[in-house]
């Protein structure tokens, strides 16, 4: 080193010289230099005349100017330390000038760091602990996401919390007083924490609770576990085994605490809670104790919500308080099995004596209203003596015989019931209905009065026109006629065999024997005819024609022609009857003359009446005495009051004469006056 350092020095001062000697000036500038990096030389040299043609340069001062050529050139050196750089410019005039520097490629310095891997949740810490051989260390930077860019932190300690698992690139930069930078990568690691779990059985007092861990963690296993399950801060227990198991002391609620460390020592928790349940306290007391009995089982229990029951018989009820039947006689034995809301359970068992139970039953027939019901006993006492015998003929009567009998007082459909019952007071109930049919209805209803004449009736008629009928008469329809006195009776019969009866007296009274007087007779015209009926009470003739009065039983009767007529005679009961006669009138012209007439207006023989009103044919002539002729009247009509021309014919005696155009009779006589 020491001759190189002479060489150098002679070098320089052989290169000083010679710039001196012409005017020109050798020199160069250069970047800082670290170690590993290349440092950049530029010359800077001037020469007087002409141009620079060549730049030469000596690296290793051997005075050689070899190494490189041109006007900026770059070295890389070996190592960190001094060097003696020169610089040899040649001019156009061909003038050589030389010229040294001695530069410093300054240490850099060893960048490193320890890392701790860590656990998710937890930050991880990094230590520089770079060096230097020379100078110093001024600045340290983080890069934790490897994008290069260190300016996540800066510190020689620091820490970083990564939000996942996995693996990270750590880099450290290292800046030295000199500016020189160094870098560093490493990987570190945040593990994953495990996933913890854990399942338990058997939480019901006295057992012993199996607890299984289901914990597991990514990349990697399990390998402690740690348990607490009393709920303090204190972890009582650690295995590597998932599975423990616990007798707890007492029922209750227990916080149990289970932590799982990975094979990284990265550790979770998890609590739950386990009840410890009581099993259920069972018991249960029954009555009844007959076949075909409702058992009513009283449960009483604690803690206990679902059972289980079996009866001996083959059954079973998942009922609190079950009803249960046992068909046949015998000694049973009922177990019960409780489960509480946590499925812990318990089982009592008890034995039954059941005894037979009589069946029941009797026949009886149904029956019209009025007749007795006769019941018989049917009932069976199926292995014990039936002791009593309870009848309820469901109309507020009973009985205790073993065959009653039993008159009811209404129609109806009746629920009669029987209750047997054995030593061992097992009973049997059996009901049946029986039917008192009401006796059919039966109403005669007669359709007019049910008193009346002879040759008239009325019609009966039985309602409802639903049943079979039979009358007295012999006849079977539901309406007859009745023409005869009597009582008349109908039976009527339903379907179920129940006969009723009704009945109506019918009177017919006997029409009355009208007589008449006189019977069949002849009359002249114009002469009347007193007619006589008897026999009845009042009296219509009919028709009333030339009758004074046609309602009484003597009339008299005027006929202008030949007639028929008819009596109706009434009696006092309405009954009619009647009786015809017939009076026969003759045209023979016979009158009744009358020889004195007294017009004087008494009312009494004022007019001349002999009956020739009743023959239009004839012709009147009347004399004086002297055969004056006092009055001509053709078809005179009795109305002659003796007047003559208006005035009144004297007192005295009068002649007439009389004669017909349709007959050969002539009447003549006298006729007195007075007045």
């Amino acid at each position: 080193m020491k001759k190189a350092m002479k060489t150098l020095s002679l070098v320089l001062a052989a290169a000083l010289m010679m710039t001196k000697s012409f005017g020109d000036v050798a020199s160069f500038i250069y970047t800082s230099a670290c170690d590993g990096s290349a440092v950049k030389f530029t010359s800077t040299s001037t020469v007087t005349s002409g141009t620079i043609v060549l730049y030469e340069w000596d690296f290793n001062a051997d005075g050689n100017f070899s190494d490189a050529t041109g006007p900026v050139v770059t070295k890389l050196f070996a190592s960190a330390g001094s060097y003696p750089v020169g610089i040899r410019i040649r001019s156009s005039l061909n003038v050589v000038t030389t010229a040294y520097k001695t530069i410093t490629v300054n240490p850099l310095a060893v960048a490193s760091f320890t890392a701790t891997d860590a656990c998710l949740g937890e930050a991880n810490t990094f230590k520089s602990t770079s060096t230097i051989s020379g100078g110093s260390i001024v600045k340290y930077k983080w890069d934790f996401n490897n994008d290069l860019i260190y300016d996540d932190s800066s510190g020689t300690d620091v820490s970083r919390l990564f939000n996942t698992p996995g693996s990270y690139t750590v880099g450290l930069m290292v800046i030295t007083d000199s500016g020189c930078i160094s870098t560093v990568l490493k990987t570190v690691k945040v593990n994953p924490l495990p996933v913890v779990d854990f399942n338990f059985d058997k939480t019901c007092f006295h057992d012993t609770t199996e607890f299984t861990v289901t914990s597991s963690v990514a990349g990697g296993s399990i390998s402690k576990y740690y348990w607490n399950f009393d709920g303090d801060p204190l972890y009582e227990q650690t295995t590597t085994s998932p599975d423990n198991r616990l007798s707890f002391i007492a029922p209750g609620n227990y916080l149990v605490q289970v932590k799982s460390e990975s094979d990284k020592g990265c550790v979770k928790d998890t609590v739950k809670l386990v009840v410890i349940a009581p099993r259920p306290t069972l018991n249960f007391t029954f009555s009844n104790t007959c076949v075909g009995y409702d058992i009513n089982i009283d449960n009483s229990f604690s803690y206990a919500k679902t059972y289980l029951w079996k009866f001996g018989d083959g059954n079973t009820s998942t009922a609190a308080n079950p009803v249960h039947v046992y068909n046949d006689a015998g000694t049973y034995t009922i177990e019960l099995s409780g489960s509480s809301a946590y499925g812990c359970n318990d089982m009592i068992s008890k034995n039954i004596t059941i005894h037979p139970t009589p069946s029941a039953g009797f026949n009886a027939q149904d029956v019209c209203l009025g007749n007795t019901v006769s019941f018989e006993n049917l009932s069976q006492p199926n292995g014990a003596p039936i002791k009593d015998y309870y009848w309820d003929f469901d109309d507020n009567h009973g009985e205790i015989n073993q065959n009653p009998k039993h008159l009811y007082q209404s129609p109806g459909t009746y629920q009669v019931s029987l209750i047997v019952a054995n030593i061992f007071a097992c009973s049997d109930t059996f009901v049946k209905a029986v039917n008192v049919w009401a006796l059919p209805s039966v109403t005669i209803t007669a359709g007019g009065p049910t008193e009346f004449c002879r040759n008239d009736s009325v019609v009966l008629t039985v309602s409802p026109a639903i049943n079979t009928i039979l009358w007295s008469t012999g006849e079977n329809t539901f309406t007859i006629t009745a023409k005869n006195s009597g009582k008349y009776r109908a039976l009527v019969f339903d379907n179920h065999g129940c006969v009723n009866k009704d009945s109506i007296m019918v009177t017919v009274n006997e029409l009355p024997v009208i007589m008449v007087s006189p019977e069949d007779t002849a009359v002249s015209l114009g002469k009347p005819v007193p007619l006589l009926a008897w026999g009845a009470n009042t009296y219509s003739w009919s028709p009333p024609d030339y009758l004074d009065n046609a309602f009484k039983s003597d009339p008299v009767s005027l006929p202008l022609q030949t007639i028929t007529y008819t009596v109706t005679g009434e009696d006092l009961k309405g009954c009619k009857n009647t009786k015809s006669l017939k009076v026969t009138v003759n045209l023979d012209y016979t009158l009744d003359l009358v020889n004195m007439l007294t017009p004087n207006g008494d009312g009494a023989n004022d007019i001349w009446d002999i009956g020739l009103k009743y023959y239009s044919d004839n012709e009147v002539v009347i004399y004086d005495r002297w055969g004056v002729e006092v009055y001509r009247q053709k078809a005179y009509a009795d109305n002659w009051d003796g007047m003559y021309k208006g005035n009144p014919v004297p007192e005295g005696t009068y002649y007439y004469f009389i004669r017909f155009d349709n007959s050969d009779k002539v009447y003549s006589g006298y006729l007195t006056i007075l007045r």
